[in-house]
Order: C-alpha cells, then sequence, then structure tokens
C-alpha cells in the first residue's frame, strides 16, 4: 500500500501529524541515533507509520515532544508494532519516559512463526511480503543535517512493512495464543535484562564514565576473568588495565562468589532438566534457550521451583508445568531406541 510522507522538523508540525492520526488503530515505530564513544546514544530520528501516514519527525530539531505522543503510546487501545524494539525503546524511554504497550515486536513474532532467533527486518520482509529494502544508509552518522532524500527514503522504509508483518503473521501463526505471547514477550524484553555480577560491574562503570563498555574493559578481558581457573588478586592485576587496579578487590569478591555458585552446582539435576527443555523445544518447535536460559536452569536446580519470569509468562504453559511435575516425581526421563521419552511413575 501507498502511505502519505510527512517529515516533521517543528512541534506544531508534529501536533498537526497527531491530529491526522488521532483515529489511528496501530503505530508503528522505529529510531535512528548515533553514539560517538559515549554510553548513552542520542536520539536522531523518529519514525512512526499509523497506517495511512508515515512520519519521520527530527528529533535533533524538535525538541518539544508533545503529550499526546506520549499517551498514544501509551494508550493501550492502540497496537504498537516494532522490529527488535528493545533499544528503541530504550531511548525513548531515557529520553520521553516511554514505554510503548502493547507492543507487537515483529522479531519475537519470527520466533514464534519458526523462522528463527534474530532474524533481520530486511530478511523477514523479504521472505514474507517479497519486497526488498535497500540498507544502503544503514550506516550514516545520523547527527549530520541536512539529510539527504536517501536517508529519509531508509528511515521510512524502516517502518513502512511493519503493519503488514503484523497481518502476515496473525495467519501464520499455528496457535492463536501467540498473538498475545508475542506481545508478553515484548513486554518482558523491556525488561533489565538479568546480567550476572561480572556484567553489571562492567556495565556500572561504563555509565558513571559515559563510555562504551569495550572503552572500559574489552570483552576478552571480562571473558579471560571470568573463566580464571585459580582466583587470585595478582591474576586479577595482570589482567585489569591500569586504570582499573583499584577494581581488583571488587573483582574478587565478584569472582569468588560466581566460582561458589559453580562448586554448589548439580550436575545430574541440571543435566535432566536440560534434556527436558530440548524435548520441549523440538515438540514445539521453539529455540530450546527462549524457553528457558540457562540461567533459569541453574536457578531451577539451586531453587527446585520456578523463577518469576518463567511462572508469570508464557513458558509456564509450554515448560513450566512439565518442571512442576517433574520435580514433584510424577515421572523420569528414560531412553528407549536410541531416544528420550518422559516416564510417569505408578
Amino acid at each position: 500500500m501507498s502511505h502519505i510522507i510527512t517529515y516533521i522538523e517543528t512541534e506544531s508540525e508534529m501536533r498537526e501529524c497527531l491530529i491526522r492520526n488521532r483515529n489511528s488503530q496501530y503505530l508503528a515505530f522505529d529510531t535512528e541515533f548515533f553514539s560517538t564513544n559515549t554510553y548513552f546514544p542520542t536520539l536522531s530520528l523518529l519514525q512512526i507509520n499509523f497506517g495511512e501516514e508515515i512520519c519521520v519527525i527530527d528529533i535533533l530539531k524538535s525538541k518539544n515532544f508533545p503529550k499526546e505522543l506520549v499517551d498514544m503510546f501509551h494508550n493501550e487501545h492502540i497496537l504498537k508494532i516494532g522490529h527488535a524494539s528493545f533499544h528503541d525503546t530504550r531511548l525513548l524511554n531515557e529520553e520521553f519516559q516511554i514505554i510503548p504497550y502493547p507492543c507487537f515486536d515483529t522479531q519475537i513474532a519470527a520466533a514464534f512463526s519458526r523462522l528463527g532467533l534474530n532474524i533481520s527486518y530486511q530478511k523477514l520482509v523479504n521472505q514474507l511480503l517479497n519486497k526488498k529494502i535497500s540498507k544502503y544508509e544503514q550506516y550514516r552518522n545520523w547527527k549530520t543535517r541536512p539529510l539527504p532524500e536517501t536517508a529519509i527514503t531508509y528511515a521510512q522504509d524502516d517502518v513502512r512493512y511493519l503493519i503488514e508483518l503484523y497481518h502476515e503473521f496473525k495467519l501464520l501463526f499455528l496457535d492463536s495464543r501467540y498473538v498475545q505471547w508475542t506481545i508478553d514477550e515484548t513486554a518482558r524484553s523491556y525488561q533489565n535484562k538479568k546480567a550476572d555480577a561480572l556484567q553489571s560491574w562492567r556495565d556500572s562503570l561504563a555509565r558513571k564514565q559515559n563510555l562504551p563498555a569495550s572503552k572500559v574493559i574489552t570483552a576478552d578481558k571480562t571473558h579471560i576473568l571470568r573463566n580464571l581457573s585459580d582466583v587470585n588478586i595478582d591474576s586479577i592485576y595482570k589482567i585489569l588495565p591500569a586504570s582499573l587496579h583499584s577494581e581488583a578487590k571488587s573483582v574478587f569478591e565478584i569472582l569468588s562468589s560466581l566460582k561458589m555458585q559453580k562448586t554448589t552446582f548439580n550436575n545430574n539435576l541440571y543435566h535432566s532438566l536440560y534434556v527436558l527443555r530440548n524435548l520441549v523445544s523440538d515438540e514445539v518447535q521453539l529455540p530450546s534457550e527462549w524457553i528457558c536460559t540457562t540461567s533459569n536452569l541453574r536457578f531451577i536446580e539451586q531453587n527446585l521451583q520456578l523463577p518469576q519470569d518463567i511462572l508469570h509468562s508464557w513458558r509456564y504453559e509450554l515448560f513450566g508445568k512439565i518442571v512442576e511435575s517433574f520435580l514433584s516425581g510424577n515421572f523420569v526421563l528414560q531412553v528407549r531406541n536410541s531416544k528420550v521419552v518422559y516416564t510417569p511413575l505408578k
């Protein structure tokens, strides 16, 4: 379908756009941003597809963000649609205190449709709608102005097909519950992602210094720290850059704690849970790590109960109920004809 295209540079233009689209059922969105050696990126453009009109809002020029648009993002009667929208939402939340809901993320929907995890928007549009998107401007410096026509077209295309994809997924889904499950999983993805203590330490330093985490300490060095066989201050000093030597004691405490957790590991139970998860994954044709993360398997092994993000999500229906039954001793896992099967205990 063809769209009206509007490039917006002022608050008054934005308000006029909102009046024209106040009855829209959909708000498909994307952002463009830039980050030069900083932890916090700067929002450059906000693109919105209302169905008939696509608005490209120049955030660097239209500094004031109307309350009416914030309200639309929070209106539960308007379906928001994005692709890999975690980073977009993080930016909108930091800048304007926006967390879109309800929101249907097409990358998450692709996983429910057995198209794989982390599929790109470009590939999804080509695969489901048989249309091609140019990514020529993907690595543009979005700080520069004026923007050429090719950059504005690229920004439009990032939201042009999102509403079509939503309707396509409604036809593709094998289970009618997947629409709501996609919305639920999208909301869950906006919550703070769990990180272990070493990741949190690195991220905290990056935030304080407003530097990319890789500029504070590289991922390679973090990996070496995590896998130290002999955790001691001298070894940590050798790995940390000189600027972080004052952090050696903190890192020692973190690594000692992580090592302690590993020593309390019940390998037999963990292996059974791992196999159980893979059986469920094969049955429902969803990625195993998506059904239950490795850290959640460890939580179950150590606490003999389900973590909250399984108890209160679609995962409970697919995996949580089976785990509860297994932990209650209602069945065991056995190998028959070279296959692992559930065997009920009478």
